[in-house]
């Protein structure tokens, strides 16, 4: 399993991981798979490139059964604590029990 940080190419991956997450285990975010769907594809960009703006401490990691895979596994976000620079908080992990202990491990 390869573990990456999101890349500004990964609108189609991110959208489809995210929205899988939310059919699974709507509990779990502050939005509903009913709020987002719909989305223009242009928020979802934008979105996405949040998460590679090397100047925000905000990161998002895809798990990826292969370099080439069309399909993420599973994603995690984190941020560096503003009061620790040396710690990170990770925010979110979604994927099966086997990919949510490699995006735990392998991002941080």
């Amino acid at each position: 399993m390869l573990i990456r940080r999101v890349q500004e190419c990964d609108t189609t991956l991110l959208r489809d991981v995210r929205l899988r997450a939310l059919a699974e285990a709507s509990y779990a975010f502050w939005e509903t798979l009913a709020e987002v769907e719909d989305d223009p594809l242009d928020e979802w960009e934008e979105w996405t490139r949040g998460y590679t703006d090397s100047s925000r401490t905000a990161s998002a990691f895809v798990a990826l059964a292969s370099a080439d895979a069309e399909q993420a596994e599973g994603m995690a976000g984190a941020y560096v604590d503003q009061a620790d620079r040396q710690m990170i908080q990770v925010w979110g992990v979604s994927g099966s029990i086997r990919v949510r202990v490699a995006l735990v491990s392998g991002a941080c």
